[in-house]
């Protein structure tokens, strides 16, 4: 009977360790020629940090932005603290075409990848993160 009670109160503890902590979660999007990486990083406590890096030997990455917090706050919910991971879509390389009015070239490409993060905040609402990166830099929106 001594031995039940142990197996109950450590099942007891690793359920509520399990359904009250969250694990830092992690994600990675690289530049179109792997040069850019930048990653972003959701800890236990629900906050989203990102940090950006180049590789210019191709030997090991640079950090070029140290973890930053990333985060939005509107007039009714901030998108701060306390989140959470909903889903990841994935979008392989894209392309846009534009023409400048003036300049040395009027027709430009750029290409890039990408990446949409949803996240969710305490009071129900869905945050979007669009991530692009690009040879030669990273953009969020």
């Amino acid at each position: 009977m001594r031995c039940l009670c142990h197996y109950i109160l450590l099942a007891l503890y690793v359920f509520t360790s399990a359904s009250c902590s969250q694990r830092e979660q992690s994600w990675m999007l690289l530049s179109p020629d792997s040069k850019m990486k930048t990653e972003l990083h959701l800890n236990a406590e629900g906050k989203l940090y990102f940090t950006v890096s180049y590789n210019s030997t191709g030997r090991t990455f640079k950090e070029a932005v140290k973890k930053s917090p990333l985060g939005l706050i509107r007039n009714d919910t901030e998108f701060i603290e306390i989140l959470r991971f909903v889903e990841i879509e994935s979008h392989d390389q894209v392309s846009h075409t534009y023409e400048m009015v003036k300049g040395k070239k009027l027709r430009n490409s750029v290409v890039s990848n990408s990446m949409c993060l949803t996240l969710i905040n305490s009071d129900g609402h869905l945050l979007k993160v669009e991530v692009q990166a690009f040879n030669d830099g990273i953009g969020f929106r």
